[in-house]
């Protein structure tokens, strides 16, 4: 008798132990469970922050690239508008900059500048400069004839001279009415005329 409660009391002691024992694996199971949950969330984590990431990148890489096609296209729109424009007004502001020598114009600052001005300017302010620039070509013709003009009528054939007969024209010009002006045109291209008829004639009865 004696024995077998010794047995049983073993036999309960191993089946608490058991229990006990099982306890502890359930536990230490469920703490490697969750740590493994919890491993798998930060890698899902890293993932999807990864892939995010990823994303951000790849939209903000398409945005550059947009921009800069539409940076792209502006410059050569910008360049198509400037180079229509030299070939409407090149000669034009060439006169007006440099009226002395048109030719060389192009390498002043001054012409870059006013195509630069030209260009961002207002419909309404455009249309300003462009009465200027019609202004300046008349002037320049003007200039020519009176020079041609002065070539014949000057006492002092040095240039200097014939600059200065022509200057003091264009003075004139420059103050005098629309009116004024054609008939001051019309009398010097008739002189030029005239004396350029006289001139072959005489060459003709030689």
């Amino acid at each position: 008798m004696e024995r077998r409660g010794i047995q049983t009391e073993r036999g309960n002691l191993n089946r608490a132990k058991t229990v006990q024992e099982q306890q502890a694996e359930r536990k230490e199971l469920a703490s490697l469970e969750r740590q493994q949950q919890g491993i798998h969330a930060a890698r899902q984590r890293f993932h999807q922050e990864k892939a995010a990431r990823a994303a951000a990148k790849a939209e903000a890489e398409e945005k550059e690239r947009q921009r800069k096609r539409q940076e792209a296209e502006r410059e050569r729109k910008r360049q198509a508008e400037r180079t229509e424009l030299e070939r409407q007004y090149g000669q034009s502001v060439c006169m007006l900059v440099c009226p002395q020598s048109p030719s060389a114009a192009r390498s002043h600052a001054e012409y870059g500048q006013y195509l630069d001005k030209l260009q961002a300017a207002t419909p309404e302010q455009r249309a300003e400069m462009v009465k200027e620039l019609r202004h300046a070509e008349q002037r320049y013709e003007a200039q020519e004839l009176f020079y041609s003009w002065a070539k014949l009528v000057s006492r002092d054939t040095s240039i200097s001279g014939r600059q200065k007969v022509r200057d003091t024209m264009l003075k004139e010009w420059d103050s005098a009415t629309p009116e004024r002006r054609e008939q001051m045109e019309q009398e010097a291209k008739e002189y030029v005329r005239t004396h350029e008829r006289q001139r072959s004639g005489m060459s003709m009865g030689r």
